[in-house]
Order: structure tokens, then C-alpha cells, then sequence
């Protein structure tokens, strides 16, 4: 006894889905099968899309980001320079405008007026000849 098996492909498969148009599909000619049938399967058409749609996108994105984050590293440098340069200015002028004291502690050393002066022989305004 001889067993004839009959294959059904799902509707979906269908350019124009019907019900049973998967029917005895691979009784046809596989040209004829092609113009019912979508022919390529998922991975085959994924692979496509994602080559032809997805993949520009990506190296899209990639190049945005890159320039971005230079984009930023540059921001932070420049920032850090100017940090800098703000910091050395502001030395330079403590430096020019700091009053120079005798003492070693740099003039915090309770000189309150009371001292005698270092010319305690005369008064004040006298000259001596």
C-alpha cells in the first residue's frame, strides 16, 4: 500500500492571504509557486532588511556618537584649562598686591601700635643733623 502525503503551507505564507491558498503548493511548478507563495524564508529577509534599513542607521548613530563624546572631552579640557588659568591669575595677584612685613610670621604678629618705633631716640618730625 502506497501513502500519499498531502503538504499545506499556512495561509500566512500567502501574498494574498485566502483560505487554503497554502494548499497543494508543492504540486506546482516552483516559478508558479514563487508568484503565490512568499518563496524566501524570515532569516533570509531579515538578513536583507537589516543590511539595507538597520545597518546605515547604526553607523549613523555610531558617527553622531563619537563626535559627541570628542565633542565633550574637548568641552571638559578646555574647561580645566580655563580652571587654570583662573587659578594663576588669581595667585599673581595676591603676589602683586600682598604688603610685604618685616616679621617672619608674615605680619600676624600683634604689631598693634603700642611698639616702640625703631627710632625711639627722638620724636617724631625731628630731624637729625
Amino acid at each position: 500500500m502506497v501513502k500519499c502525503y498531502t503538504f499545506y503551507l499556512q495561509d500566512s505564507c500567502c501574498h494574498t492571504p485566502a483560505e487554503n491558498c497554502g494548499a497543494n503548493v508543492f504540486d506546482k511548478v516552483e516559478a508558479d509557486a514563487g508568484r503565490d507563495i512568499f518563496t524566501d524564508g524570515c532569516v533570509t529577509l531579515l538578513e536583507s532588511t537589516l543590511k539595507e534599513d538597520v545597518l546605515p542607521l547604526m553607523i549613523g548613530y555610531a558617527v553622531v556618537g563619537v563626535v559627541l563624546a570628542l565633542a565633550e572631552i574637548i568641552t571638559v579640557v578646555i574647561a580645566a584649562a580655563y580652571v587654570a588659568q583662573i587659578g594663576r591669575k588669581v595667585r599673581r595677584e595676591e603676589k602683586m598686591w600682598r604688603h610685604g612685613t618685616a616679621d617672619h610670621d608674615g605680619g600676624a604678629g600683634g604689631n598693634d601700635g603700642t611698639d616702640a618705633p625703631l627710632n625711639s631716640g627722638g620724636h617724631h618730625g625731628d630731624t637729625m643733623v
